[in-house]
């Protein structure tokens, strides 16, 4: 299931307490969930794994139980080892925290194991979505776990579209694994998300949250692929194609001088966002997809 860690401060200071719990609150794509006590029976009744306890050095001495996996001690002195100057600025802290625990690893080890692909193509009815569908295919069949999402403008099977998903994704991003499997239908080994009937859902996600999203996602313990059917283009869209590590752009039934994706092209470089451009790789053939597993490229 999706990691969720739990960071927990305790803090005599209440005042200093609240401040640094409402900076991290808002600190994007910090991996942490966030809870703030003021004593310690409030600390003994989280029945959760504590990932990590911010303590005030003055209450060094507590019993914490097995529950509490690392201890940082919030000090007024130098940061060093186990201790955290509490008046650095947040980024130094934060900085620090990932650096002693082993969140940064963690993100690299399964980084390393997921691939994101994005499907676009601003020319309609170019094969997206069957291209879209075979990459996933062509990798369950593999043994592989894949996911496929519709970001689509029109939907194929609108009773099983997903609204709740999207209207708020920070919340159901961290939702049980079983919880996680009933968002998606299962069609031919591939897991398939379908999106917002109406589509108020996708259009009003912000570029914040599919950095979210994305992160979430690459932090799941499974080899996995996700697979990003997109029909539309804003920035937010952008932002996923450029956060992807492939971005597939289909020309089964390109017509002779169409210039779309050229236009498309230029109109990225004129953003600069030329990297993006690396990403790419156009489809012309399905056969393309096979030689493409087989050199291990998706």
């Amino acid at each position: 299931m999706l990691k969720r860690r739990l960071l927990v401060i305790y803090d005599l200071d209440l005042e200093y307490g609240n401040g640094l719990l409402s900076h991290l609150i808002h600190k994007e794509n910090f991996l942490f969930d966030i809870k703030l006590v003021t004593n310690y029976k409030s600390l003994e009744d989280i029945q959760e794994e504590i990932s990590l306890l911010l303590l005030d050095e003055a209450l060094a001495g507590l019993e914490l139980g097995q529950k509490v996996k690392q201890v940082l001690y919030l000090s007024e002195h130098e940061t060093g080892g186990n201790y955290l100057n509490r008046y650095q600025s947040v980024d130094k802290l934060i900085e620090h925290i990932l650096n002693v625990t082993n969140i940064v690893e963690d993100e690299k080890k399964s980084i390393s194991k997921t691939r994101v692909i994005g499907v676009y193509s601003p020319v309609g009815g170019c094969g997206k979505t069957t291209i879209s569908r075979e990459i996933a295919s062509y990798i369950a069949k593999g043994g592989g776990q894949a996911y496929y999402f519709d970001f689509g403008l029109i939907s194929l099977k609108a009773g099983s579209r997903n609204a709740d998903f999207f209207y708020n994704i920070h919340e159901q991003i961290h939702v049980s694994e079983e919880e996680w499997r009933e968002c998606f239908v299962v069609e031919e080994e591939v897991h398939c998300m379908q999106g917002s009937l109406y589509h108020t859902e996708l259009w009003n996600l912000k570029e914040k949250d599919i950095r979210f999203l994305l992160q979430a996602l690459k932090t799941r313990n499974e080899n996995s692929l996700y697979v990003f059917d997109i029909g539309f283009l804003n920035q937010t869209m952008l932002t996923l194609l450029e956060a992807c590590d492939i971005w597939v752009v289909p020309c089964l039934y390109k017509r002779e001088g169409d210039e779309r994706i050229e236009n498309m092209k230029e109109l990225i470089k004129f953003q600069g966002r030329e990297e993006m451009l690396n990403k790419i790789v156009e489809i012309s053939n399905l056969g393309q997809l096979k030689s493409m597993y087989k050199k291990q490229v998706l």
